[in-house]
């Protein structure tokens, strides 16, 4: 019998008479009155085959996906949606986020902050212009004080258009909280040209942060620019008066504003208490809080703000009728009186927080709060010994499963050490602590006044340096560090013997390197330090051309002489991106970790991968420890 054929045809039965099946395939005779059946395949029936059942599988895959989307709560996703899913699908990710969102809002409301925060993150990465999203998990983030991740959540909602006044000022809120002002700032700028109905709100907020900007010029003059009428600005026009030390003209102010605005005389009387008491009329001020009270009798705040300007104007037995006129209408409420005890740790009343505190014993109140404003306020005023005393007290309230609690606790420990200690390592433990995790910028200011009061400015350089990294356009900081540095200054002038001396000892860059190779090699280590010292004080013409030598030679002899802040500022200046001074850094970690530091050095590495990220020489360095780490474990265990 001959092969049978196999033809390939475009068309079908038309085309070629026989016996076809389903469109496919057909067999025929090859020649009339053959027994030979030839096989002839229909391209069209294929390709017609193959694209019913891909539309088949299509259809079946999408409506699986549909059903598995469908199966979650809050689905938005529809089955349109779904067959269009290769045309659509940037609008079904955004209705996925929003599903999540929804059900990450659920999960809040019941409590389920855990499972409310991921589904909430989800969504936002698919969704990101949901603001109520974002405001749960600012709230989110500040109440575990990660106010820097709230920060940056609030921010990157501002990428969608004016968020509205109740965004706007939770973004504020944060940022005031962790003096932050200029996030303020930008912020208004940024929308105040193309705002008309919230233009004068957003002009106070911006009034209000260049006052704690330290710029009540520029704060005055957009207020005057603006003119009277609003209330938010002419509260922000007084409180500018008064940083710039014009309170008469403040007074003046007020007095117009009353006249004009009557039913505004609540707010008007809060100010012109502010302002007596700036005058140091003490009779006016009285009779202004008396005015105060009177126009809110149910609300505590006036009573709080009552006890708190009289302390400040000095007049303590005025101040302490107050506060007892306070537990009397107040003392019954843990919540009306612990709204006391900050303002009072803030301007250092110590005795009248000591009262506040037994009264809130005496009530059985939690004494957490109390003892945190006494221990702040003590430290802030120097007083190291009874900060730390404070602590011990605290020691068993701190609740081990809140770790914001915990976390303040470890802060305030090592700044008391830091503070009182004559040895670096608690400074070094503090900077660790501080460099964990993104803080307010309230923290590294408190930090860095508590060090400078201690008169141990270097762990202040060190701190104020990782604030300066945090919030690198802070007023606030910039002015700090300006205090800092002429504490540095006033400390180092004092501490050379004189100037006829430091000249005599480095009066060349020759005779300086010179005397410094010499006591190096004779092991006078204290000397060497104090040679660099002194050609600091003295800054020779030569030191600019040479301060990377000197500042090398720092780094090595502080390292001998054990101090590793000294180390870390040195190498902080050393350090340029180069590769030369990066690889000086890490021969430098090398010898601390020889000589037993190995979290010294871990410090040091730190510095190098902050300019010069994936450094090999670190990379291999860290993997020797790993191995010796690893080899010393296989040896014990044998």
């Amino acid at each position: 019998m001959a092969n049978r054929r196999i033809n390939i045809i475009w068309g079908g039965a038309e085309r070629q008479a026989g016996e076809w099946h389903l469109g496919l395939w057909g067999t025929h005779e090859r020649s009339p009155g053959s027994r030979i059946r030839d096989l002839t395949i229909s391209g069209r029936g294929v390709l017609r085959w193959a694209a019913a059942l891909t539309v088949a599988g299509y259809l079946a895959a999408m409506t699986a996906l549909f059903y598995w989307f469908d199966s979650r709560p809050n689905n938005l996703v529809t089955y349109p949606d779904t067959l269009l899913l290769p045309l659509r699908w940037k609008h079904i990710q955004e209705l996925r986020g929003q599903a999540y969102i929804a059900e990450g809002l659920d999960d809040v409301k019941k409590g389920r902050w855990g499972d409310g925060q991921r589904k909430l993150q989800a969504g936002l990465a698919r969704y990101p212009r949901d603001l109520r999203a974002r405001l749960v998990m600012s709230q989110f983030y500040a109440l575990i004080d990660r106010r820097p991740q709230a920060l940056t959540m609030l921010r990157e909602g501002l990428e969608y258009g004016y968020p509205g006044r109740a965004y706007l000022e939770t973004l504020f809120r944060i940022a005031a909280e962790g003096e932050d002002f200029s996030i303020t700032i930008a912020t208004c700028d940024r929308f105040l040209p193309e705002q008309k109905a919230d233009h004068d709100w957003l002009l106070a907020q911006k009034i209000t942060a260049l006052i704690g900007d330290k710029q009540p010029a520029e704060a005055l003059r957009l207020a005057e620019d603006r003119g009277t009428g609003d209330a938010f600005i002419n509260e922000a026009h007084v409180m500018a008066l008064l940083d710039l030390k014009r309170a008469p003209e403040a007074e003046a102010f007020l007095a117009d504003w009353l006249k004009a605005y009557p039913a505004q005389e609540g707010q008007i009387v809060r100010l012109q208490v502010r302002t007596y008491r700036e005058l140091n009329q003490t009779d006016r001020m009285q009779q202004a809080l008396e005015r105060m009270r009177a126009l809110d009798p149910v609300n505590s705040r006036p009573y709080v703000y009552a006890v708190v300007q009289l302390a400040m104007v000095g007049d303590t037995a005025g101040a302490r009728a107050a506060l007892e006129r306070y537990f009397l209408r107040f003392g019954g409420s843990a919540d009306d009186l612990v709204l006391l005890a900050e303002p009072l740790s803030e301007i250092g009343a110590g005795a009248l927080l000591q009262r506040l505190t037994e009264e809130a014993a005496a009530h059985g109140f939690v004494l957490k709060p109390y003892k945190s404003a006494q221990a702040l306020m003590l430290l802030q005023q120097g007083d190291i010994a009874g900060a730390k005393a404070m602590l011990e007290q605290m020691k068993s309230m701190v609740a081990k499963d809140k770790p914001t609690e915990v976390f303040w606790f470890d802060w305030m420990s090592q700044l008391t050490a830091a503070a009182s200690a004559t040895e670096d390592s608690p400074a070094v433990s503090l900077t660790a602590l501080l460099q964990s995790r993104p803080l307010p910028l309230k923290t590294y200011r408190l930090s860095t006044q508590v060090l400078m009061r201690a008169d141990r400015l270097q762990a202040a350089r060190a701190v104020l340096a990782i604030g300066e990294r945090s919030a690198p356009t802070s007023r606030t900081l910039a002015l700090l560090r300006k205090d800092l540095e002429q504490a540095v200054a006033d400390a180092q002038r004092k501490a050379a013997p004189t100037m006829v001396a430091v000249a005599t000892t480095a009066q060349t860059d020759k005779a300086f390197f010179q005397k410094l190779d010499e006591d190096q090699k004779a092991g006078r280590w204290a000397e060497a330090a104090q040679s660099i010292r002194e050609v600091r004080v003295a800054k020779p013409a030569w030191l600019a051309q040479r301060n990377a030598e000197v500042l090398q030679r720092q780094m090595r002899v502080a390292v001998e002489l054990g101090d590793v802040l000294e180390v870390l500022s040195a190498e902080r200046l050393y350090l340029d991106g180069s590769t030369e001074h990066s690889q000086q850094a890490v021969a430098i970690a090398r010898l601390l970790g020889e000589r037993g530091a190995r979290s010294d050095a871990q410090l040091v590495l730190a510095e190098v991968m902050k300019r010069s990220p994936d450094f090999p020489p670190v990379r291999r360095l860290k993997e020797e420890w790993a191995a010796a780490d690893a080899k010393a474990k296989a040896a014990t265990k044998k």
